[in-house]
């Protein structure tokens, strides 16, 4: 019998296909592992889905002037990217015991890297996504790190091919716009991975601010007795409607006496060591900041200003920049105050700022800051589908960072779609029905209205005749307040101009050429609209669903997420005479000159806008008491209002425990339009005798939450004095860390190089501090441990085989690298296998087949790779990456980015 023992050569060729065959099968596997691809069918042109919901409404066919030309610019899309059901639950449950304190996840947040590698797509569905992109021509793909968007840019031309509709150009109100003209479509076969475009028009936001020069409200420059040298000041005409003729302006220390953050200041609780991120698209003159924080004795301080991409310049929304950095600082007056800026190019400037904060995106710090506020809105209507899907993804992950995100309620009351422009003529009544602010109405934000203070009778109680040295404070303390309402249906209006009820003041001429009949107010209802087709009102499938810490007693059993959370004043002196006071020496009327309360080169500023920075100021006086983030603050603070002990009436002197004032005066309800309109009638619109201006159906405050001002304003020192409330790290066990000299570093391939950097402990820490890179590109690793208070180096290797991907793209084998890999490997044993035969007769079958496995080398090489400009394969990358490079002491994390070049 033959010896049936395999020969050495044979034995070669099964070892080499069979190790190969595993190998890939690893690979495979260690890339997915814990991440299903949803990818499943080869995308194909020819089977589409149309995503519903994301054409304007403003996109109109009497507004269209024609196709935009094809090399129209639409630079940094967002690609709005879905999670799986199962990571969703997953989300979930981890963000519910992120909040729990009997959790071992109570308060252990992720960085952005870990969000994407846990509820981003797969790498296969990320790699298929950017080809897909790519293959139209775009560029500039970059892949956020928390997987939520893919930016990109590219031209009219390419998105009609890509997403199947025309960009055509819109003139509305005088105004020229481009947008989609139709519902953008997608291949089947992404579907599952992508909700769409953020944004495929230049429709914006609108910041949610009302701001007028001083001049034009007390006489002007040229009336010496016009002006009187502080900020409390009476006139030689009415201020507002008040029985004296008297001006009652904010300062940061007026602020802080009436809502109590005076014994947070003289503790020392001023914001020291905390950060606030405002987004914006507009760029400011710090000298104004400076100018504002001398007026008013605050300690010097220069904002942080990031410019993400291309600098905007000072744009028209610098005013709303210029005010929201003034006044988060004015409470958290010691607070590092960073003005993200984005020029607003196919995607809204702000949308592209939180992408940049939430991702630790540089030239945005790496670590996600305590506090994020932004002060625009758009109704959930004009949004669309796909850009409040990108709200809520962005707000949901912020929220597991730790990042407590702040966003106004809107200014124009109930009526959420009808914010009023400055041009606007003095009858502009409501005609989108009941709406609210998509970009507050997730569940992941706390919603900031507005209040207006309830002295319109005899403001003199609670205002001194004079200011005080260096503060120029004049409020004497906790002022009454009611709902913010600058509209023919404020009870104000009503009584100052004898009507008898709403219907007549709203149809009443006088009050018409005094300019009430618009929604002006603070914002406030129910989300409705998050799914719709993108044109009318009555097509809204409904709102986010409310959530478990908003179920709580007296609050709306309506099912859905209801805003406001809470509210702070919001006056613009139209009402009550107060106002904020706000330098900006660009606006209209101000003329370049520095800000000077002597000569009116000042600001009257209200709306929600300042409601949501001074509210983001109180929260960072509130993270810096306890040494913690806390992320979403409306869980704790809906607990806070359920306990009842902590909530007090309206009044002058309210209970030493109170947490809430509770506004129980007025309505958010606004004159609408009874006749038909672009919406086909006016919705929520009732009248009375056949007048043609309605009233809105709205909301009033009352007892606990309402739908006017939530749960109410605040007392600051009360909010913060609870520590069996809030979650504390009081211990000091806490570290920062900062990178010495440059933050960069080039190295070798195959060698090695140093970065210092120093960790420097928070109060009593004493820990051990060690330094890696979890999320480094393949082949390079870093490490070290860091000595407390002293430059530490970190070093950091290259192996000669190294890969670096661009950061966003993460490095892998696709599909098709893979099949091309496994492919090539089973070529190559059965070459090996007829090369080992014998036979002449084989020889031009050997040499066919060994063409063919080269051909299949080269396939296998091609299938390799990352994604957009990913690096090369084996043998060395020569290039420059971001590196992320964490050190940690037990639970706690710091991380630092820094450039690293391989040559």
């Amino acid at each position: 019998m033959k010896n049936m023992k395999p020969k050495p050569l044979f034995a070669l060729i099964v070892a080499v296909v069979s190790g190969s065959l595993l190998a890939m099968s690893a690979l495979t596997h260690a890339q997915s592992a814990g991440v299903r691809p949803l990818i499943t069918q080869p995308i194909d042109e020819r089977h589409l889905v149309v995503l519903h919901g994301n054409t304007h409404p403003l996109a109109r066919a009497e507004f269209d002037r024609g196709a935009a030309p094809g090399d129209l610019p639409m630079d940094r899309m967002l690609l709005v990217l879905k999670r799986s059901p199962q990571q969703e639950a997953a989300l979930e449950k981890l963000m519910a015991e992120q909040q729990d304190k009997s959790s071992p996840n109570f308060h252990k947040w992720l960085t952005p890297e870990e969000f994407g590698q846990q509820f981003g797509p797969s790498d296969q569905d990320i790699q298929a996504v950017t080809r897909w992109l790519e293959s139209y021509g775009f560029g500039n793909v970059n892949v956020a790190k928390g997987r939520t968007t893919i930016e990109f840019s590219g031209n009219a031309a390419q998105v009609q091919q890509a997403f199947h509709t025309a960009i055509h150009q819109y003139e509305v109100n005088g105004e020229m716009h481009w947008a989609n003209s139709t519902d953008p479509s997608l291949p089947a076969a992404v579907a599952p991975v992508v909700a769409g475009v953020a944004s495929l028009h230049n429709f914006r936001p609108k910041r949610q601010s009302r701001v007028q020069p001083a001049a034009s409200r007390v006489g002007g420059p040229a009336n010496p007795n016009s002006a009187h040298p502080q900020v409390t000041f009476t006139t030689n005409a009415p201020c507002a409607l008040t029985s004296v003729l008297a001006c009652f302006g904010l300062g940061p220390t007026d602020f802080a006496t009436i809502y109590n953050v005076l014994p947070l200041w003289n503790s020392g609780i001023d914001g020291t060591g905390e950060t606030i991120a405002i987004l914006n698209d507009s760029n400011i003159n710090i000298q104004d900041d400076r100018d504002f924080r001398s007026i008013f004795g605050l300690p010097a301080k220069d904002p942080v200003i990031t410019v993400n991409g291309s600098d905007p310049g000072k744009t028209d929304d610098e005013v709303e920049a210029i005010l929201d950095v003034e006044w988060s600082g004015a409470v958290a007056k010691n607070a590092t105050i960073n003005l993200v800026v984005s020029q607003t190019k196919a995607s809204f400037g702000g949308d592209l700022s939180a992408t940049c904060v939430v991702n630790g995106t540089p030239p945005c710090s790496a670590t996600p800051p305590p506090i994020m506020s932004e002060s625009f809105g758009q109704c959930e209507l004009f949004l669309g589908t796909t850009e409040n899907a990108f709200l809520n993804s962005t707000w949901k992950q912020a929220a597991t960072e730790g990042i407590s995100v702040v966003v106004s309620s809107g200014d124009d009351g109930a009526a959420g779609c009808d914010f009023v422009a400055s041009n606007s003529p003095l009858i502009d009544p409501a005609q989108g029905g009941l709406a609210v602010n998509g970009l507050a109405s997730t569940p992941y934000d706390t919603a900031v209205g507005g209040t207006e203070f309830n002295d319109v009778a005899n403001p003199t109680p609670f205002w001194n005749s004079t200011n005080a040295t260096g503060t120029q404070a004049s409020a004497i303390g906790y002022i009454p307040e009611m709902t913010y309402n600058d509209s023919c249906t404020a009870t104000a209006v009503i009584n100052f101009f004898s009507d008898p009820d709403a219907f007549s003041a709203c149809n009443d001429g006088t009050v018409q050429a005094a300019g009430f009949v618009e929604p002006s107010g603070g914002s406030g209802g129910k989300s409705s609209c998050i799914g719709s087709d993108g044109t009318n009102v009555s097509s809204c499938t409904g709102g986010y669903a409310k959530p478990s810490w908003q179920a709580i007693p007296r609050t709306p059993n309506d099912g859905v997420r209801d805003v406001p959370d809470v509210s702070l004043f919001a006056g613009d002196s139209t009402i009550s005479g107060s106002f904020y006071v706000l330098c900006e020496r660009d606006f209209s009327g101000i003329n370049g000159a520095a800000c000077n309360l002597n000569n009116t080169k000042f600001l009257f500023a209200g709306g929600t806008s300042v409601s949501a920075q001074v509210f983001a100021g109180i929260v960072a006086l509130l993270d810096q008491k306890y040494e913690d983030k806390q992320g979403l603050l409306n869980p704790t603070l809906y607990n806070m209002a359920a306990a009842n002990a902590n909530n007090c009436a309206s009044v002058a002197n309210p209970v030493s425990t109170c947490v809430f004032y509770d506004i129980t005066t007025d309505t958010i309800a606004m004159p609408c339009d009874v006749s038909l309109s672009g919406f086909t009638p006016s919705p929520n619109c009732t009248s009375s005798g056949g007048e043609p201006i309605g009233v809105l159906t709205g909301y009033a405050a009352g007892a606990g939450y309402d739908l006017a001002t939530g749960l109410g304003s605040i007392n600051a020192a009360n909010l913060v004095a609870s520590p069996s409330v809030w979650a504390t790290n009081l211990g000091g066990d806490d570290f920062s860390l900062s990178v010495v000299g440059t933050p960069a570093v080039t190295i070798a391939s195959g060698g090695q190089g140093n970065v210092t950097l120093l960790a420097t402990a928070d109060g009593g820490f004493n820990g051990a501090v060690t330094a890696s890179c979890p999320s480094a590109p393949t082949g390079v690793t870093c490490s070290g441990s860091l000595t407390l208070g002293t430059d530490s180096f970190v070093t950091i290797k290259s192996s000669s085989t190294a890969t670096l991907t661009p950061t966003g793209v993460p490095a892998r084998v696709g599909p098709l690298g893979t099949g091309a890999l496994v492919a090539f490997f089973s070529m190559l044993g059965l070459v090996l296998f007829l090369m080992h035969s014998s036979g002449a007769h084989r020889r031009r079958l050997r040499a066919a087949l060994a063409m063919a496995a080269f051909a299949v080398v080269i396939a296998a090489f091609a299938g390799c790779g990352g994604g957009s400009g990913g690096g090369g394969g084996g043998g060395g990358f020569t290039g420059t990456t971001n590196l992320v490079v964490t050190a940690t002491s037990g639970s706690i994390q710091r991380s630092v980015v820094v450039t690293l070049t391989v040559n």
